[in-house]
């Protein structure tokens, strides 16, 4: 690939990040408006039209349980992958040349699985935390005693929660081994090229 096709793509892939990011968190908007000090945000997915009941019942099948479930499952799946790894690698009998690159080829898997695991169950969690004040609005509106949740706290979950397309795109990238080969290609030439200039510099004077 050349060089300016890969500057194209790299600028297009993070156009595509951030866009993707601003259109699926329409609370962007909310958090730099000049009334962000007068209004509250209204997180709330559901109509305000709702009946009480029927929003607390939606809200909580429709999205604490499964990601709830999405986070205590990713978590799970990682530490029980890994063991299963470790125990194969001690029950299999290998050379020691084949037991090193077994374990080079593990520790990567143990990596993957880490990331795609735990850190996408804690991109979650904000998520999950947005839900439970929608929660305990409608739990306010059945009778339950209300909770006053600081704006600051909610746009701060806005804000975490927004990062998550955008944070889950890098991950996939960077876990991309062409993609990581390329750019370690590009920046064996860089260098390279750096090192002839410096050499030149130092031969002309």
């Amino acid at each position: 690939m050349r060089d300016s096709r890969f500057r194209t793509v790299v600028a297009l892939i993070w156009i595509g990040f951030i866009t993707f990011s601003t259109v699926l968190t329409p609370d962007w908007r909310r958090l730099f408006s000049k009334e962000r000090n007068l209004t509250s945000v209204d997180i709330c997915i559901f109509s305000k039209s709702m009946d009480p009941y029927i929003g607390f019942i939606t809200s909580l099948i429709s999205q604490s349980i499964p990601l709830t479930l999405i986070v205590v499952i990713n978590c799970i799946l990682g530490v029980k992958i890994r063991r299963i790894l470790q125990e194969n690698q001690q029950n299999l009998n290998f050379s020691e040349e084949q037991q090193r690159r077994n374990e080079i080829i593990i520790k990567k898997v143990e990596f993957n699985l880490f990331i795609m695991s735990n850190l996408f169950a804690f991109l979650n969690l904000p998520l999950i935390a947005l839900n439970s004040f929608d929660l305990i609005r409608f739990a306010h509106l059945i009778g339950a005693p209300p909770v006053e949740i600081p704006i600051s706290v909610i746009r701060l979950f806005l804000f975490i929660a927004s990062l998550y397309p955008f944070a889950e795109a890098v991950i996939c990238l960077f876990l991309n081994q062409d993609f990581k080969e390329l750019l370690l290609e590009k920046w064996t030439i860089i260098k390279k090229k750096a090192n002839l200039l410096i050499s030149e510099q130092s031969t002309s004077y």
